[in-house]
């Protein structure tokens, strides 16, 4: 006889954190939690996986995932939880049938074990949401009411404020779970009043194996396994591109030493890419940012690029540690200014006089 296992059993590493978890259904000593750590590593799906132990109708092998308390939550349709994430309008404040459908829509992406996508960077967690959140606590129900807010470092200064007090005094029964990958980014009173979890980068084994599990070739597996650098998300996201992880115009990016060569290639390289949308824009500079994180791993002897790209690996040979340290930080800064800055052309050229001048 086959052996049935938890949705816990599912969930790739993470499992110190587990048994933490586990031990707050009958011992609440803490009901506030940020979950936090780079993205695409499973806090949304542990956070979702929670929400089914502590409302599962089995108690035997909880959370079963089979219930219809457990199939109620994997579809987000449980009464008693709420998740808030980035761009979310308040139903209430939606009159347009096709804009509710378009909410519904957007909400489905955040179910359980569904990869996903990254949020827009000018998204927010408006203060009417935490408002609503005030409102629905007040309500006494017998089951655990669970309230998730992704990206919660997107949280406006308003929202913020006006969510202290209930985060230090929840009701009973009633858990808050805030995940980020930006920690920094939460305001001390926020955390201050939260208990914090550390989600540590997936070991690149586990990745490999998920991967090979889900039907992807092993060469792919491997390849993405190394470079997502402990994202399964990533390691998605890098599988489904196939045999080419980097396309050539994002190597020659790097390749040009000489300014008078690199103008004449960002000429061109503008023209082709002045005409991407903004989301375009952001992830050729992910892409740029994970190039040369993976030549800085190659310098580390974290990584083998003869293997996987031999020009890469000739590539971090040219350069310097300093250099390549350098340009990630400008990068990474660059990145951040989407989050502020919308127009395309003048993120464009910040990412050309940072990296040449």
């Amino acid at each position: 006889m086959v052996k049935p296992i938890n949705n816990f059993q599912k969930i790739i590493g993470h499992k110190e954190n587990i048994e933490f978890l586990k031990k707050l259904k009958n011992k609440p000593f803490c009901r506030s939690l940020i979950f936090y750590g780079k993205k695409g590593i499973g806090k949304r799906t542990l956070a979702l996986v929670f929400a089914q132990y502590l409302n599962c109708l089995n108690s035997e092998i909880a959370p079963c995932g089979e219930c219809s308390h457990c199939k109620a939550i994997e579809n987000l349709e449980y009464p008693y939880l709420d998740i808030l994430f980035p761009g979310l309008i308040n139903p209430k404040d939606i009159k347009d049938d096709e804009k509710y459908e378009e909410l519904l829509e957007l909400r489905s992406q955040y179910r359980l074990f569904e990869k996903k996508p990254e949020s827009s960077k000018k998204d927010t967690i408006s203060i009417d949401l935490i408002k609503e959140i005030k409102e629905r606590i007040k309500m006494k129900v017998s089951d655990y009411q669970i309230y998730l807010i992704f990206e919660a470092e997107k949280m406006t200064q308003e929202a913020s404020n006006a969510f202290l007090k209930t985060l230090e005094e929840p009701p009973e029964k009633v858990f808050f779970i805030l995940t980020t990958s930006q920690l920094h980014k939460l305001p001390t009173t926020i955390l201050s009043r939260c208990y914090l979890l550390k989600f540590s980068p997936l070991s690149i084994k586990d990745i490999e194996n998920y991967l090979l599990n889900k039907g992807y070739k092993r060469e792919i597996a491997k390849r993405a396994s190394l470079f997502s650098f402990g994202s399964l998300r990533e390691a998605i996201e890098l599988a489904e591109r196939g045999e080419k992880i980097f396309k050539e115009e994002i190597i020659k990016f790097i390749e040009f030493r000489r300014k008078e060569s690199a103008y004449y290639f960002f000429r061109n390289f503008y023209e082709k890419y002045s005409e991407l949308d903004y989301d375009g824009i952001v992830n050729l500079i992910k892409d740029l940012i994970l190039l040369y994180r993976s030549l800085l791993y190659q310098k580390l002897d974290y990584l083998n690029l003869w293997e996987i790209e031999p020009k890469l690996k000739y590539l971090a040979e040219r350069k310097t540690y300093e250099e390549i340290i350098n340009s990630l930080y400008k990068l990474n800064q660059i990145y951040e200014e989407c989050e502020y800055n919308l127009n395309k052309r003048l993120i464009l050229f910040h990412l050309y006089s940072s990296l040449y001048f």
